[in-house]
């Protein structure tokens, strides 16, 4: 069968990333959507289209990347990979 170590700290990432993903879909689909109707979009004002073209991409990015450099260092923790773990949380 498949060994995974440290299992509760290495699979608890699964969620992470699902969000982080869900995240991503959902802002893809948001701008499907408004891109079909031929321009005829909401009325948004800067900073909600700051938020949702900047910030929230940013922040659904960093979950998944949060989550792929977690489970690196919890399949193996060592000092080497302690790094994998910190660096994206600085985002």
């Amino acid at each position: 069968g498949i060994v995974l170590p440290n299992f509760g700290d290495t699979a608890s990432n699964i969620v992470i990333l699902l969000g982080g993903l869900s995240g991503v879909v959902s802002l893809v689909a948001l701008d499907l959507m408004e891109t079909e109707k031929n321009g005829v979009g909401i009325d948004r004002t800067p900073s909600e289209e700051w938020q949702l073209n900047v910030c929230l991409p940013l922040f659904f990015a960093a979950t998944v990347v949060v989550s792929i450099g977690s489970t690196y260092y919890h399949w193996n923790p060592s000092d080497a990979t302690l790094v994998f773990d910190r660096l994206p949380m600085t985002v």
